[in-house]
């Protein structure tokens, strides 16, 4: 095993499972130095489309400018020791999106749930803290990814009174939680309701936002 970069992101997590085989972003992994973001970061707008849901529904899915995107996984995979102590936090998350991968060509974590992640084992846990008990409660957040506002991202990682006072500081430098801030934004036309749904980058930003709800 070994920690993500950002070309396995980029490879294996740019389109969502759902798309056919013929979408695939091998090839931009494997230009990513040419496309890596030079002066300010452009503002791009998602590529929206929806998918069977069941019998009767169907699932908005968002696709990133490439540009944006590698800008998004460049961010993440650099900053993967700040992410992996943000969740430690939580002892209660079944969600973990794995943050190693296997060499290739057996690298399929980004593509399916992690092992230890799997439907299966979540089961496993669920039977486990059920044992002895007569009632379970269960609960769910309603429009997860369309309603995560992405200033949250930053009162996640540092805190609200931290946001607040570097919002009004005149000598701002830029943190991990900040730049993160501006490159969803810069994903979806510089908006900050909502994250894509779709892309493997959201699951991370999900689960820093669920961490702290934790």
């Amino acid at each position: 095993m070994r920690p993500i970069q950002a070309q396995d992101i980029v490879r294996w997590g740019f389109f969502r499972r759902e798309l056919p085989p013929a979408f695939v972003s091998h090839t931009l992994a494997n230009h990513l130095v040419q496309m890596q973001p030079h002066g300010d970061p452009k503002v791009t707008h998602l590529c929206s489309f929806n998918v069977p849901n069941g019998r009767t529904a169907r699932r908005k899915l968002s696709i990133c400018h490439p540009k944006s995107f590698v800008e998004l996984a460049t961010l993440l995979a650099d900053n993967l020791a700040t992410l992996e102590t943000h969740f430690a936090k939580s002892s209660l998350s079944a969600s973990l999106p794995s943050l190693e991968v296997e060499d290739y060509p057996i690298f399929t974590t980004l593509a399916t749930p992690p092992q230890d992640l799997s439907l299966s084992t979540r089961d496993l846990k669920r039977l486990e803290a059920a044992t002895g008990m007569k009632f379970a409660i269960k609960t769910d957040i309603s429009k997860f990814y369309p309603t995560i506002y992405t200033h949250s991202v930053v009162w996640a990682l540092k805190g609200k009174p931290w946001a607040k006072a570097w919002i009004r500081s005149r000598r701002r430098t830029e943190e991990f939680a900040t730049e993160l801030d501006s490159a969803l934004q810069n994903c979806q036309d510089r908006q900050t309701i909502g994250i894509p749904i779709g892309p493997f980058t959201s699951r991370i930003v999900s689960e820093i936002i669920g961490t702290a709800i934790d």
